[in-house]
Formats: C-alpha cells, structure tokens, sequence
C-alpha cells in the first residue's frame, strides 16, 4: 500500500508561524512525517479521535 502525509493549507500556514517562535518544530515535524512513513501504525485513525 502506498500512503501520503498531505499537510492542509492551514497547517502549513500555521506551522510556518510557529516555526518562528519554535525554532525545532521543523525538525520535529520533519521526523514525524518520517516516522509515519515508517511504521504505519503510530498513526492514529481520525474516527477513535472523533468518537471519544
């Protein structure tokens, strides 16, 4: 299967101006995107989030 990590307009645009402020998030997010990538599971299914 093939998957792909899509950041919305939004969040990109939101994680730009905290990037200011945050000088590692772009590094953070950076290795999430990668972690996903690897091991498919830590994500979390949007549903289980909404349910609770």
């Amino acid at each position: 299967m093939s998957y792909e990590v899509i950041a919305t307009p939004r969040f990109a645009r939101d994680i730009k101006k905290l990037a200011k402020n945050y000088s590692s998030l772009k590094t953070e997010y950076a290795e999430l995107v990668s972690t996903l990538y690897a091991d498919l599971i830590r994500g979390r299914h949007l549903e289980t989030i909404a349910i609770r």
